[in-house]
């Protein structure tokens, strides 16, 4: 994972926001290959295996990585190209977020620009050097308005999974899903074809009062 990251993260515990504590065990070109992040309010811990974030601490799934023999997942360059236009995906020193099977096209866009890339359970560890990729969150653990596009799949599909995409998605920043997910709200709909809609963040509205005349 990258270690410039870190200060984006957030535990997805079940209390105020908080910034993680990193502990990193081998470093590598600016990326944490083995440590742990840990929350100084549930004190749960997340381990960092091989460059890949486990957040197993909320008690997902255990996680084994793959093996020389897992299948290979052909990454399409239209489509790869495709994506990164719908998010906007360019120079920038905020991350983009990619969820599921979307994750197939980080090796294709991080090519393309130095921008960040998070993948969240994407389908193998592929993409590790040019990605920082977590698995088993229940959300997604960024911090309010730090991320600067996400695109979601299919398995995004739930409350805590896109209420955490909307709070992590900076202003103005483009939500990506396919057209089975609703637009969620707080999100504006600005297109959408036969597979994908494209929301932008709405700016979040403040109510002015009436000034009080003076005698």
């Amino acid at each position: 994972m990258l270690l410039a990251l870190v200060d984006r993260l957030r535990c997805t515990g079940l209390h105020p926001e908080t910034w993680l504590v990193a502990r990193a065990d081998a470093v590598d070109m600016g990326r944490m290959v083995s440590g742990v992040l840990g929350c100084p309010i549930c004190r749960v811990e997340r381990e960092v295996r091989g460059s890949v974030v486990l957040w197993t601490g909320d008690a997902g799934p255990e996680y084994h990585t793959p093996g020389a023999d897992a299948p290979d997942h052909a990454v399409d360059r239209d489509a790869a190209i495709r994506l990164g236009a719908l998010l906007g995906f360019t120079e920038s020193s905020a991350p983009f977020v990619i969820c599921g099977g979307e994750g197939a096209a980080a090796t294709i866009l991080a090519a393309l620009a130095d921008a960040p890339i998070i993948l969240m359970d994407p389908p193998d560890d592929r993409a590790r050097s040019v990605a920082t990729i977590i698995r088993c969150a229940p959300a997604i653990p960024l911090a309010v308005g730090s991320a600067r596009g996400i695109a979601l799949d299919e398995t995004s599909d739930t409350a805590e999974r896109l209420d955490s995409a909307v709070r992590a998605l900076a202003k103005g920043g483009r939500l990506v899903g396919p057209l089975s997910i609703a637009v969620p709200a707080g999100i504006r709909e600005i297109a959408r074809d036969h597979r994908h809609w494209v929301g932008e963040r709405e700016p979040d509205v403040i109510a002015l009062g009436r000034a009080t005349a003076r005698a």
